[in-house]
């Protein structure tokens, strides 16, 4: 009987972010696994979805909107560790999250670029939480957002044609 050896493309996170940029080698075909030696987790391609925006496969994924963390404007990147502490960790870079500067207390947006800085700050006047529940400051969390916009209804009153009403749920 003969042997197989199946390998998959593997490389530590930032050299795979290098070498797979859009326009290259940046989609991965679909079913294609690729593995970050570094962080141990595994992208599976789609065919569609460059490598750099692909989720990790499985469970080991921080489900949290938003990412709490260091940015180091010297290298355009977040960590879980202040940028002194020699232990710190990358933290991984999704267009899906939001992240937050533990230090500054700027909010940012991870945008893939080829070239320039792919961290971009959030101009808005807003606290962001990593979870759901009470917030002592006051703040509504995204749900109770939604689901107050979800309960506005517009409608027209009936007997006055040119009149919108508004129901809101407050």
């Amino acid at each position: 009987m003969a042997n197989i050896t199946i390998q998959f493309k593997r490389g530590t996170k930032e050299k795979l972010e290098q070498r797979l940029v859009p326009g290259d080698l940046g989609v991965p075909a679909k079913g294609e696994p690729i593995w970050e030696t570094d962080t141990n987790k595994l992208k599976i391609g789609d065919g569609i979805t460059s490598y750099i925006n692909l989720d990790y496969f499985g469970g080991d994924v921080d489900d949290h909107l938003v990412l709490e963390g260091y940015y180091s404007l010297e290298d355009d990147k977040f960590y879980d560790k202040p940028l002194d502490d020699p232990d710190k960790q990358r933290l991984p870079e999704w267009s899906s999250k939001l992240y937050k500067d533990l230090d500054t207390g700027n909010s940012y947006y991870y945008k893939s670029l080829t070239v320039g800085k792919h961290f971009k700050v959030l101009n808005i006047n807003v606290n962001l939480y990593n979870s759901s529940g009470q917030n002592v400051d006051g703040a509504m969390t995204q749900k109770a957002v939604t689901d107050a916009i979800n309960n506005i209804n517009f409608g027209v009153d009936t007997s006055d044609t040119e009149c919108l009403t508004l129901n809101k749920p407050w």
